[in-house]
């Protein structure tokens, strides 16, 4: 989110976003518990989009120093950051369902501007 710690395995933000169909890589190994993501792990996983919470996502914070990272300002800025209200994730509410679906159409529309693969992700096959 936007204060820098990550949706970790069993959270609500992690629920969120696996029921909109992203695949979490903080949880995977090495996983933090409920900290700043490393770059090390985007580099590894090379993901297309990342997912920020915000609880304004207008007005700059702190928690965007995470988001300027050179790497990722590098890599993810252009049309690969996405960012889900905090609102959607504080507490569970009836929005979670909202939550998850918008932000499923998010990845949907950013998807189809980031189609090419970063420079330094590994096929798979």
């Amino acid at each position: 989110d936007r204060s820098g710690f990550s949706a970790s395995k069993g959270t609500l933000q992690d629920e969120i976003l696996r029921a909109a169909g992203a695949r979490n890589v903080v949880n995977e190994p090495p996983a933090s518990i409920y900290a700043k993501p490393d770059a090390e792990v985007l580099l590894r996983t090379a993901p297309q989009l990342l997912v920020q919470g915000s609880a304004y996502v207008t007005e700059p914070s702190l928690g965007d120093m995470v988001e300027q990272h050179r790497i990722i300002r590098q890599y993810w800025k252009k049309g690969r950051m996405l960012t889900v209200p905090q609102a959607y994730y504080a507490c569970g509410t009836p929005q979670i369902a909202e939550a998850a679906l918008s932000l499923r159409d998010q990845m949907r529309r950013a998807a189809t501007s980031a189609r090419e693969p970063l420079p330094f992700a590994e096929r798979r096959q």
